[in-house]
């Protein structure tokens, strides 16, 4: 390049080297770093030549590149449209849209606005309007045409871009000055193809056209409004019947049914019966046989209606309140006061058949009182199955297992039990009186039981001690016959004299067994307290010994009443005083050893051989093995024998 006019300035100059420059980069001849352009080396000539064999390579990969292209155009979209908020009517509804970008057109049936993406490397123009306006004027479905602008400049952007990247992930990072620089050449072209594909995106993005179905198109600054306007009318298209809930005011009448007020509708401008709004005439003719909550929500959330949460729970918290629906959770019949958002979804809905008056719900509150059930007005549903448990539960405290009578268990009890909402309160209204009846009888039957089974329980143990004495012959038939006839209840009652033979004879036991063990303790302690070892102890070493052994006194027994004479035979029963007199002789004969070790600790016991001796010379043999024994241990150390 030459200058030839000094005086003409420098304009057309740097007009024309820009371009000459960037020639010469395509070319190969030179390479660009940031913003300066540098001769190549032989190092950036080798990263050159790598990232030429990528690029051809890359370019004549169609399929490759339209999959890439189609993945930046749904990144792009997706980027321009994440901030598309729509708010639906009085009650700003909150609504979405869905992007789709397939090849098959997308549903219709909400519950978001369907934005269908196609663009024209694809689908060609005529076709993307035809099928918008063969869709027709009600569809919600809208169409967003992406125009094929500058596709060869984009496909030359894509492929550089992909080969500049794949040579720099290929070369690494060199550490030579040649090799640094090489690689800062290859990221500044990555970045400058980048920015120009980008450019070109944008570009498609700004000339998009979006068609509502049936073919009208929408104007806007950008893709975004384009886009929410058409969502917008979409959404009148997908909940024609959203107008009949939309009102700001729903939130109140959840918050007033729930309190109680008849004429929560109010709020929402309606002042006639409840069932008469078309909310709740909906709602009813909808769950008719019984539906979840979670599914009346479901159903009119949805296309055609879109209603507001609070819509739909407002009316359903309205029509339990006012008995044309009945709210039933895990078999448990709920009042309007104890629904809320939170358990809408689990409860089941049905529609009452019965209806209950009010003298009706003055007898039933009664009856329920009595039986201990407090109950408000208007929650009499929920009191029902209180009062059927606590019925159950004085039933099965009217009997039980053998010697008391079989609980009562009528049918009726289990036919009432299986009803629900009005007709089960219609159902206890007519048995009032056999009911009222009932809990009178079973309350009297479950007081004797209180006082007669804890009686029958001490016989049992009582007997349990006797079984070895003779009075349990004669008694134990008895005892088994009261069971087997469940006659705990009878009149006269047959406990109290079995218990009296009963005690009477263990008491006369439980005196001699311990007569027994006195008098074998007393002579056992004489013969201890004789021994040489034993007088060389401190009182306070004798108290300890005994102890230990488990001898330091005789065991004090109680038996004026009939539970101290219990309460010392489950201490000591009678086969223990026995066990226990048995064991005394060896038991004193430790403690000796014990005060022998302590004076002598070396001292060790011997056991004595056992033998029969009928002759003189047997008794000789005997007293040798015996003095034998004894000299073969006394050499270690003093013998206990």
């Amino acid at each position: 390049l030459l200058v030839e006019d000094l005086r003409a300035g420098s304009t057309e100059l740097r007009r024309t080297i820009p371009p000459l420059l960037d020639e010469l980069v395509e070319a190969g001849a030179l390479m660009r770093v940031g913003d300066e352009y540098r001769l190549q080396t032989r190092e950036s000539a080798a990263w050159e030549a790598e990232y030429r064999d990528r690029f051809s390579r890359i370019q004549n990969d169609e399929a490759g590149l339209a999959s890439e292209r189609g993945e930046l155009l749904r990144t792009r979209v997706g980027e321009a449209l994440k901030n598309v908020r729509l708010t639906h009517g009085q009650s700003k509804e909150p609504r979405k849209i869905q992007l789709h970008f397939s090849q098959d057109p997308p549903p219709t049936g909400g519950p978001e606005v369907p934005v269908w993406v196609r663009d024209g490397w694809n689908d060609d123009e005529r076709s993307v309007i035809a099928d918008a306006r063969a869709a027709g004027p009600e569809s919600p479905l809208v169409t967003v045409y992406l125009p094929r602008l500058a596709a060869d400049d984009l496909k030359k952007y894509l492929a550089s871009a992909k080969a500049a990247r794949e040579t720099l992930n290929a070369k690494g990072h060199p550490t030579t000055p040649e090799g640094i620089e090489a690689r800062k050449g290859m990221e500044t072209r990555l970045g400058f193809s980048e920015r120009q594909r980008d450019a070109l995106l944008d570009q498609v993005l700004a000339e998009a056209r979006v068609i509502m179905a049936g073919g009208a198109d929408k104007t806007g600054v950008n893709l975004a409004d384009k886009v929410r306007e058409a969502a917008e009318d979409a959404l009148q298209r997908l909940y024609p019947r959203f107008p009949e809930a939309d009102h700001p005011g729903w939130s109140k009448v959840v918050e007033r049914a729930r309190g109680g007020a008849a004429d929560a509708l109010e709020v929402v401008g309606h002042s006639g019966n409840p069932e008469d709004h078309r909310v709740c005439k909906e709602i009813l003719a909808f769950v008719a046989g019984g539906k979840k909550g979670r599914d009346v929500r479901k159903h009119f959330a949805g296309p055609p209606y879109g209603w507001p949460q609070d819509a739909i729970d407002g009316a359903l918290i309205v029509l339990v309140g006012s008995g044309h629906l009945r709210a039933v959770q895990d078999g448990k019949v709920l009042t309007h006061k104890q629904l809320d958002q939170r358990n809408i979804g689990v409860v089941d809905f049905r529609l009452e058949s019965a209806t209950v008056t009010v003298l009706q719900r003055l007898a039933l509150r009664k009856l329920f009182q009595e039986a201990g059930v407090q109950t408000a007005p208007n929650e009499e549903a929920n009191a029902a199955r209180e009062f059927l448990e606590a019925m159950k539960e004085l039933a099965g405290r009217a009997g039980g297992e053998p010697p008391l009578p079989a609980a009562p268990n009528p049918p009726l009890l289990a036919e009432l039990s299986g009803l629900a909402g009005n007709e089960q309160l219609v159902a206890i209204y007519g048995a009032r009186e056999e009911l009222s009846r009932w809990r009178v009888e079973w309350s009297q039957r479950a007081d004797l039981i209180g006082k007669r089974l804890p009686r029958w329980q001490t016989l049992r143990k009582l007997a349990e001690h006797a079984r070895t004495l003779p009075v349990a012959v004669e008694i134990a038939p008895q005892i088994e016959a009261v069971r087997i006839n469940r006659g705990l209840l009878n009149d006269p009652d047959p406990v109290p004299l079995l218990v009296s033979r009963l005690t009477q004879a263990l008491r006369e036991a439980l005196q001699q067994v311990r007569e027994a063990y006195t008098e074998l303790y007393r002579t056992e302690l004489e013969r201890l307290e004789a021994m040489e070892a034993w007088k060389r102890l401190t009182p306070g070493q004798e108290a300890d010994i005994l102890r230990r052994q488990g001898i330091a006194g005789i065991p004090e027994v109680r038996v004026g009443t009939d539970e101290e004479l219990l309460a010392s035979l489950e201490e000591i029963s009678l086969e223990d005083w026995v066990t226990r007199r048995d064991a005394l002789p060896e038991r004193f004969a430790k403690a000796l050893e014990e005060a022998a070790k302590l004076l002598e600790p070396k001292a060790k016991r011997v056991n004595l051989p056992s033998a029969t001796i009928r002759t003189e010379e047997e008794l000789q043999a005997w007293l040798k093995q015996v003095e034998m024994k004894v000299r073969e241990h006394l050499s270690k150390g003093p013998v206990i024998v």
